[in-house]
């Protein structure tokens, strides 16, 4: 079936933070990007072990060609333009890309921790100044392109348009949140508490797609991705960037993962500061070191290496 877009995707997009533009990659494409990006699988575990779950940046090593493509697609520019095109100045000069491919682990189920990009990801992100842009129409718009059907991502729909609610803080009142702890489990006890996990935080719903749908989504969404090695996974992972994200991701975000630091550099950094605390009341501090180490190593590894995003590979 052919997409079609409708005034449906624009309020799915402002209401809930999130769209999902049905089988928007055409059939031969679709063929094409499973072609080329099967083979970043192998490279993805040789590289940052076996539950690798990205190979990031993909273009060292596969062909762009496909993918480029994809960004390109004249329905998806339409899409996009009907979704920003009435807000003022909110999409001027974007650039749709994306420079990762999301796979299934190899080894075992795992489930990351419950977020906000960048405000509980990143030590030392400039927790009021992400705040104030939050609502921003221009800022923190990311995009899935699913070659195979995917349900690893879960989300709050409509937590875009709002600061954490008492329930979520209730259900989470440790920040930055831990990992669901799954080390001793064994891989269907582990399968069940991540999907255990994802379902009780508050108003959670799984974001499933299917082959050939792009989903485009705020990252400032409470989301969380659940992974299972038996469901062959490729997404495509971008970002629409405009010119006002490239600056906050340069000014704001990569000074703090890149060139990477040594991890100990990190221990005295804590999303849960003062200024968090007063932001969030009822969250507790724990420190960045702490949750680093109690992490996937795969996510540790990405923070210590730094975080490469569709900024012109600056």
């Amino acid at each position: 079936m052919a997409f079609e877009f409708s005034a449906t995707h624009i309020n799915e997009y402002h209401a809930q933070g999130y769209t999902v533009l049905r089988d928007l990659i055409p059939a031969t494409l679709l063929s094409d990007l499973r072609r080329v990006a099967d083979p970043g699988r192998p490279i993805a575990r040789r590289l940052s072990g076996g539950n690798a779950q990205r190979l990031q940046p993909f273009q060292d090593h596969l062909d762009r060609r496909p993918f480029d493509t994809l960004f390109q697609l004249p329905a998806l520019h339409a899409a996009l333009f009907e979704i920003f095109g009435g807000l003022p100045g909110s999409m001027d000069g974007v650039e749709v890309d994306g420079d990762a491919i999301l796979y299934e682990p190899g080894d075992s189920p795992y489930c990351m921790a419950w977020h906000r990009d960048y405000r509980d990801l990143w030590p030392g992100v400039d927790l009021a100044k992400w705040q104030r842009m939050m609502h921003d129409p221009r800022m923190f718009n990311q995009s899935n392109a699913a070659l195979y059907d995917d349900g690893a991502l879960w989300v709050v729909p409509g937590s875009h348009l709002r600061r954490d609610t008492p329930d979520e803080i209730r259900r989470f009142p440790v920040r930055p949140i831990p990992f669901p702890d799954v080390g001793r489990m064994t891989p269907e006890e582990a399968e069940y508490a991540g999907r255990a996990y994802c379902q009780s935080m508050p108003g959670a719903v799984q974001a499933w797609l299917n082959a050939g749908d792009f989903m485009v989504y705020r990252n400032t969404l409470w989301h969380i991705g659940n992974y299972v090695p038996y469901m062959k996974r490729a997404t495509v992972h971008g970002s629409l960037m405009t010119p006002e994200y490239r600056d906050f991701v340069l000014q704001d975000f990569l000074p703090f993962v890149k060139p990477p630091r040594p991890i100990s550099e990190f221990k005295n950094l804590n999303v849960g500061t003062r200024a968090y605390r007063e932001a969030y009341p009822g969250t507790v501090a724990r420190r960045w070191l702490g949750t680093l180490k109690q992490a996937p190593r795969r996510f540790a590894r990405k923070i210590k290496r730094g975080l490469l995003l569709a900024i012109g590979r600056a």
